[in-house]
C-alpha cells in the first residue's frame, strides 16, 4: 500500500489528444471524368482541440503532392484543383494536428471512356483584378472531338452566387462571352460542359472579387516656376491605387499650350518623374492625368512659365478712381508700370464685376450703371502689360461700390381738405441710382391727439378717430436692401363732412292712382351731425309739396301722372347733395283675380264635359270694366284643342279630348282694358271610367283562376247562370292570315296581331276551335275550351241573360267609348267585333260570341250585340259565320 502512494505522487497527470478529422465531400466515389478536364477538390477539415487554421493539410496522388500551398477556410473548408490524368487515380487529403494526430481520407477518380467536351476559360482569371461594382467579364474556348459546337450544353456556377445568368450562346469558333456583375468575396466558378451523349467536363477559376473600384490617388509635388526656354524642367508626382499595383497604372503628362507630352507609369512605389526641354514661351498649366485599368482617373496640375531672356515690365500697382465708387460712377484703371529696358509697352484693360462674372470692358475707363453693379460688389480692373519682348506682367485693381441712399419727392395727401370717411392717400415719388429695391413704410396720425390711425398707404377716415378742424399727418420713410433711408411727411387739416344720401326709393315700387306715394331715403354724415332732409314732389314737372314730410297724399295725382322727388339733406354747417328718385309714372290699376272653379269637381273620362266657371268676379280699383279670357292646361302643358263656349268663350272642353288620370287647369284672365290682372286658376283630374265603374259598382263580382295559365276572370250571377264578366283568353296566339288546326294546342288572334290587346280585350276564336274540335252537329253545353267545370255558353243561356234586360246596349260596359253601354247586371260587354276571313271589323260598334249550339248546316248560332237600342230578336246569328271567322267566348259554370 506505501509503495502504491509513491508511485501516485510521482506520476505526471496527461491531456488526452482527439485526433482530427477529414472528409472528401467532392468528387464523390465514383464519379468519372474525362482525361483533361478540371477537378475540383473540395474536403472538409475539423478538429475538437484545434483551431482549423492551425491544421496541417496535404492532398497528394500516386505521383506525390498536388496543391502544396492549400489551407483551410475558417470553416474548414479546403480546395484543390487538378486536371484528369489518362488514367484512374487515388487521391488523398491528409490532416495533421499540432501534437502529430493524424486523418487520411481518400477518393477516385475514373477516367472516363468517351471523348469529352473541352473548355479553357479566358476570363476571369485568378491573375485578373475584379470589382463587385464592375461588369466581369466571362468568356471560354470551347472543343469537342466528336460533338458539334451547337449541341454543347454549358454554364456558369459560382461557389457563392450559384448559377449565373450569362448568356453561353457558342459562335461558330466556339467562342462563348458575356459580362456579369459577381457578390465581394471569393468565388470558386466553374464552367459546366455538357455534350449531347451527356458527357461533361468543368473547368474551375478561383477568383477574388474586390469591394467597388477605388479610383486612384495622385498628386503633383513640382511647384509652379518658370524656367528659360529650351531649358530642362523635371516634373514628379506620385500616383498609388487602393486596388492594383502602382506600375499597372498609366499616366499622361500634358499642357494646355502644347498637347500631350508624354505616356508614362509609376515605378512599383508609385513615383513618377517626367523630364521635357520641348516646352514652347508661355504660361503652361500642366496636367498629370492617373488612369486605372477600369479607367477610372485622377489628376493633378501645376502652372509652370516658359520664359525669353528678356526682362520683363514691372508692375507696383493697379489703381482705380474714384473713390468712393458709386453704382453709376466713371471709373478709370491707372497703372503704376515701368520697364528697365525702356521698351514701348503696351497695356490691356478688362473689367468684370466679381460678384456676378459680369464682364464690363476692355478700355482704361467704365462707366457703371445699376443694371451691371449693386452696393457691394467688387469690380477689378485687371491689367496686363507687355514689353514686346514676351516680357509680360499682369496685376489687377479692386473698388467696392458704395450704397447711395434713396431720394423722396412730391409728397402729398390725396384728397386735399379730406373729410371723415373718405379714403386717403400717401403720395410720393422714390427713387435710387443703385435700382435697389425701394421698401416704402407709412405712419398715419392725428396730430392734436396723438393718435395712430394706420401704416398702409391708404386708409379711411373714421368716426371716432378724427374729426373736423383735426390735423392729419402722414409720416413716410424709403429704405433701400443696404441700409439706405430717407423720411418725410406731409398733413392735411380735416374738412366739414356733409351729409350724403346713401340710397333713395319710393314704396310701394310702383304707384297707382288709389295709394299714397312715400319717399323712402337712407342718409348719413361721417362727423355724426344731426341731419335734415327736405322732400320736394313733383307732378307732371311742377313742384306740389316741398317740406320735410315724405309722403304725397294719393289726391295729389291720378293714373298717368308722372312724378318725382327730390331729397336734400343738410348738417349744421351746410347742405350735401340733392338726389332725385325719377320721374316715374302713377300706373293703372289692373283687376283682382276671380275666384273660378272647374265644373264638375270630379270628371269621369267619356262622361263628363269641363266648364271653367267664374264664381266671383274680378274688383278694378279704377272702375275700368273687366273682360275675360280663360286658358286651359293639360298636365301643365297649353292645351290648344278644340273648345265649346258656355258662358265665356272658350269655357268648355268635350269629355272626348279626356283621358283618365289626366290633370286639367283653368286659368281666367282678367283684363281691364289696359293691363291684365292676376289670373284665378282651378284644377281636377280625370277619373278613368274603369275606377269610377269598380268604385262605384253593386254586381258583387267573384273570381276565377284558370289553373292552365293563372289567368284571373271576373264571374257574376245574372238570372239563373253564373257567367264569366270577361271575355275568354287562353291558348298561343297565331297571325292574320293563319288558321287554326287541330293539333292539340288552343290557337287564337288578337286584334292587330298585338298579344297586348288580347289580355285586355280577350282572344278570338274559330268555331271548331272554340267547341274544342266537338264534331259537329254536337251536344249543348260542350266544355270546349273553357275551364274546367265551366262550357261554352249555349244559345238557351244567352236567351235566359237577355231576359233580364229590355235593350242590348244594357248589357254594354259603362266605359265603352262615348257613353255607348249601360250595364245594368254586370255582363260588362267590350264592342270589339270580330275577325271575317282574316280581317276584323265592327271593333267600336259590335260584340260577337260563339254559342256551343249547332245550327243547320255547318254552322253554330253566335250571338251579336250592339251598342244602339236595337232589340234581342237581331241578336241571335245563325249561318252567317262559318267555322273560319274568329270572335269572343263567355263561358257559364256547369
Amino acid at each position: 500500500m506505501f509503495w502504491f502512494l509513491l508511485a501516485c505522487s510521482e506520476q505526471k497527470v496527461g491531456v488526452f489528444n482527439t485526433a482530427p478529422s477529414a472528409q472528401i465531400v467532392s468528387p464523390t466515389e465514383g464519379e468519372e471524368f474525362f482525361i483533361g478536364s478540371q477537378v475540383l477538390l473540395e474536403g472538409v477539415v475539423s478538429d475538437p482541440n484545434d483551431n482549423e487554421s492551425s491544421l496541417s493539410v496535404y492532398w497528394s496522388w500516386s505521383e506525390g503532392s498536388i496543391c502544396e500551398d492549400s489551407v483551410p477556410d475558417p470553416d474548414g473548408i479546403v480546395y484543390c484543383s487538378v486536371q484528369m490524368p489518362g488514367e484512374d487515380r487515388i487521391v488523398s487529403l491528409r490532416v495533421q494536428d499540432s501534437v502529430g494526430a493524424v486523418d487520411i481520407a481518400e477518393v477516385v477518380l475514373i477516367l472516363a471512356d468517351e471523348a469529352i467536351p473541352q473548355a479553357e476559360v479566358l476570363s476571369p482569371l485568378a491573375v485578373q483584378t475584379h470589382y463587385v461594382d464592375r461588369l466581369i467579364a466571362f468568356s471560354a474556348q470551347l472543343s469537342d472531338e466528336d460533338s458539334s459546337l451547337d449541341d454543347l450544353q454549358t454554364y456558369w456556377e459560382s461557389s457563392l452566387d450559384g448559377v449565373l445568368e450569362v448568356d453561353t450562346t457558342v459562335d461558330s469558333a466556339g467562342l462563348i462571352e458575356d459580362y456579369a456583375y459577381l457578390t465581394q468575396g471569393e468565388h470558386a466558378i466553374t464552367l459546366w460542359v455538357e455534350d449531347d451523349r451527356g458527357n461533361r467536363s468543368k473547368k474551375i477559376e478561383v477568383i477574388e472579387v474586390g469591394p467597388p473600384n477605388r479610383a486612384p490617388e495622385c498628386s503633383l509635388d513640382t511647384i509652379e516656376g518658370s524656367s528659360i526656354v529650351g531649358e530642362s524642367v523635371l516634373f514628379s508626382g506620385t500616383a498609388t491605387d487602393a486596388d492594383i499595383s502602382s506600375n499597372l497604372l498609366e499616366v499622361s503628362w500634358s499642357s494646355d499650350i502644347d498637347g500631350i507630352l508624354d505616356v508614362s507609369a509609376p515605378n512599383s512605389s508609385g513615383e513618377v518623374l517626367f523630364s521635357t526641354s520641348q516646352l514652347t514661351i508661355g504660361q503652361h498649366i500642366i496636367t498629370m492625368e492617373v488612369r486605372d485599368e477600369v479607367g477610372e482617373i485622377c489628376s493633378d496640375t501645376v502652372v509652370y512659365t516658359i520664359l525669353t531672356d528678356n526682362t520683363s515690365p514691372e508692375l507696383n500697382a493697379v489703381n482705380i478712381t474714384p473713390f468712393p465708387a458709386m453704382s453709376d460712377s466713371l471709373l478709370t484703371c491707372i497703372p503704376l508700370v515701368n520697364d528697365i529696358d525702356g521698351d514701348s509697352l503696351t497695356i490691356d484693360y478688362s473689367w468684370s464685376n466679381l460678384s456676378t462674372g459680369l464682364s464690363l470692358g476692355s478700355n482704361s475707363t467704365v462707366q457703371l450703371s445699376a443694371s451691371t453693379v449693386l452696393p457691394g460688389h467688387q469690380i477689378e480692373c485687371a491689367v496686363s502689360v507687355d514689353d514686346g519682348n514676351d516680357g509680360v506682367v499682369q496685376g489687377t485693381g479692386l473698388a467696392t461700390i458704395e450704397n447711395s441712399e434713396p431720394v423722396l419727392s412730391n409728397l402729398s395727401i390725396s384728397p386735399s381738405a379730406p373729410q371723415v370717411g373718405d379714403i386717403v392717400s400717401c403720395l410720393l415719388q422714390a427713387s435710387d441710382i443703385d435700382d435697389d429695391v425701394l421698401s416704402v413704410s407709412y405712419s398715419w396720425t392725428n396730430v392734436g391727439t396723438g393718435d395712430v390711425l394706420g401704416s398702409a398707404d391708404s386708409i379711411q377716415l373714421s368716426q371716432g378717430t378724427i374729426t373736423r378742424g383735426d390735423l392729419l399727418r402722414c409720416t413716410v420713410e424709403v429704405s433701400d436692401q443696404y441700409g439706405g433711408v430717407v423720411s418725410d411727411y406731409a398733413q392735411e387739416t380735416i374738412a366739414n363732412s356733409v351729409p350724403q344720401i346713401d340710397s333713395l326709393s319710393v314704396s310701394p315700387s310702383v304707384v297707382y292712382a288709389n295709394t299714397d306715394a312715400e319717399a323712402v331715403a337712407v342718409a348719413s354724415d361721417a362727423d355724426g351731425d344731426v341731419i335734415d332732409l327736405l322732400y320736394a314732389w313733383s307732378v307732371n314737372g311742377g313742384v306740389v309739396q316741398q317740406t320735410d314730410l315724405s309722403i304725397l297724399d294719393a289726391g295729389s295725382y291720378t293714373r298717368g301722372d308722372v312724378l318725382s322727388v327730390e331729397v336734400t339733406p343738410s348738417d349744421p354747417v351746410g347742405n350735401g347733395s340733392s338726389q332725385i328718385y325719377g320721374p316715374f309714372t302713377v300706373q293703372n290699376s289692373p283687376p283682382s283675380a276671380p275666384v273660378v272653379y272647374i265644373e264638375p269637381q270630379e270628371p269621369i273620362v267619356e262622361f263628363d264635359d269641363l266648364q271653367c266657371v267664374v264664381d266671383e268676379e274680378s274688383e278694378d280699383a279704377d272702375g275700368d270694366t273687366v273682360t275675360y279670357s280663360i286658358v286651359w292646361t293639360l298636365d301643365g302643358v297649353l292645351y290648344t284643342g278644340p273648345t265649346l263656349t258656355s258662358s265665356l268663350s272658350g269655357d268648355t272642353v268635350v269629355y272626348s279630348e279626356t283621358l283618365g288620370y289626366e290633370d286639367w287647369s283653368c286659368s281666367v284672365l282678367p283684363n281691364d282694358g289696359i293691363d291684365t290682372g292676376s289670373a284665378g286658376t282651378d284644377t281636377v283630374t280625370i277619373t278613368p271610367c274603369a275606377d269610377y265603374r269598380d268604385a262605384n259598382s253593386n254586381f258583387g263580382y267573384g273570381a276565377l283562376i284558370d289553373a292552365r295559365d293563372g289567368k284571373t276572370y271576373r264571374t257574376v250571377s245574372i238570372g239563373n247562370y253564373v257567367w264569366m264578366a270577361d271575355n275568354l283568353n287562353v291558348g298561343s296566339m297565331i297571325t292574320t292570315g293563319n288558321y287554326a288546326s287541330n293539333n292539340g294546342i288552343i290557337e287564337k288572334h288578337c286584334i292587330d296581331n298585338n298579344p297586348a290587346l288580347c289580355n285586355e280585350f280577350g282572344g278570338f276564336y274559330g268555331r271548331n276551335e272554340a267547341i274544342d274540335w266537338v264534331p259537329h252537329p254536337m251536344g249543348e253545353g260542350v266544355q270546349g275550351i273553357c275551364p274546367v267545370g265551366w262550357h261554352v255558353a249555349t244559345q238557351d243561356e244567352y236567351l235566359d241573360l237577355f231576359s233580364q234586360v229590355s235593350a242590348q246596349y244594357e248589357l254594354v260596359d259603362i266605359c265603352e267609348p262615348g257613353g255607348q253601354g249601360a250595364d245594368l247586371v254586370g255582363f260588362a260587354v267590350k264592342l270589339t267585333g270580330s275577325q271575317s276571313w282574316g280581317a276584323f271589323g265592327g271593333t267600336t260598334s259590335t260584340a260577337k260570341f260563339w254559342t256551343s249550339t249547332s245550327s243547320s248546316g255547318d254552322y253554330n248560332f253566335n250571338i251579336k250585340l250592339q251598342s244602339t237600342g236595337a232589340t234581342f230578336a237581331s241578336a241571335i246569328e245563325t249561318g252567317a259565320n262559318p267555322w273560319a271567322n274568329t270572335m269572343s267566348v263567355r263561358c257559364v259554370q256547369d
